[in-house]
């Protein structure tokens, strides 16, 4: 459907493009739960567009902000700062974010990474480093919490992919979450809202698996936007969001998802990200074979 941006009332477009790449994992009725609240709010029609094969724009392709196809979106962590270094990229971000509830952090903007196991291997596997030539699944070789931190976690341990005796890209957090429970991997690292999002959902998951350990925290996931979206509209979506828990109507929702409220951002907060894929540089997912 064709959009036309230049209808505005009062500032506001008659319509907003929201776009979600962190479904299924978080599940889309969060991101619905967003798009009722922003057209509440600002008064403007808002449609959500679900992306599930990848987690960002994939780097071989134009993203569809600059391109002018989507206004708001929902994406990876490291997908930000690398948008918005790229000088051919229109990208900003929306300088607000969920706090999902998790047992270390409650004021934080920040998530985890849950390595799990099956239950029936609690014996075998005591901690990560027992896992030395498993078979273990990840998401995609772009996610923060399912690829990058075990790179760093094994650097630290002095260790590349190689570590495992087999990788599988799952192609989604659940699908990881399935092959663990399927005992088809012996496991994998999951980003921690999902996960308590989906043993909320699936109490036999309780009984099926164990959290080995936690890694992190990591900064959560960023609400970016086209930069060339006006500043004032950039800004009130923002500030609509900061207060969305101070209606209870509207708290209510959120807890349904873990979320607490939502806290200020800023582009300085994903540097930490940065630094993070700068310390596995020349590192991925892929098995390294020598002769």
């Amino acid at each position: 459907m064709e959009v036309d941006q230049n209808s505005t009332n009062g500032g506001i477009p008659d319509v907003l493009r929201m776009m979600t790449y962190m479904s299924p994992g978080i599940p889309i009725e969060y991101y619905n739960l967003i798009a009722h609240y922003l057209e509440e709010k600002l008064g403007c029609r808002v449609y959500l567009i679900y992306e599930s094969r990848w987690s960002g724009p994939p780097h071989d392709k134009t993203d569809p902000f600059t391109l002018g196809d989507a206004d708001i979106g929902f994406v990876c962590t490291p997908t930000f700062p690398r948008l918005y270094r790229d000088p051919n990229a229109d990208v900003d971000l929306i300088c607000a974010a969920p706090l999902f509830s998790h047992s270390k952090d409650f004021d934080k903007p920040v998530f985890y990474s849950e390595v799990i196991i099956h239950k029936d291997h609690m014996k075998k596997y005591k901690d990560f480093e027992a896992l030395r030539g498993c078979k273990w699944a990840y998401n995609d070789p772009e996610s923060l919490s399912g690829s990058i931190i075990t790179l760093k976690e094994l650097k630290k341990m002095g260790a590349n992919a190689n570590f495992f005796g087999h990788l599988l890209q799952s192609g989604s957090h659940l699908k990881s979450i399935d092959m663990v429970v399927n005992k088809d991997v012996d496991g994998a690292a999951i980003d921690s809202t999902t996960m308590a999002l989906m043993m909320e959902k699936n109490p036999d998951l309780k009984r099926q698996l164990h959290i080995l350990t936690s890694w992190g925290p990591l900064p959560i996931q960023p609400i970016i936007t086209r930069k060339s979206l006006p500043n004032d509209l950039k800004r009130s979506i923002a500030a609509h969001l900061l207060v969305m828990h101070q209606d209870p109507k509207w708290l209510n929702k959120l807890t349904e998802f873990h979320v607490t409220k939502f806290t200020k951002t800023s582009v300085e907060m994903y540097e930490e990200d940065e630094e993070l894929k700068k310390e596995v540089k020349g590192m991925s997912m892929n098995k390294q074979v020598y002769y």
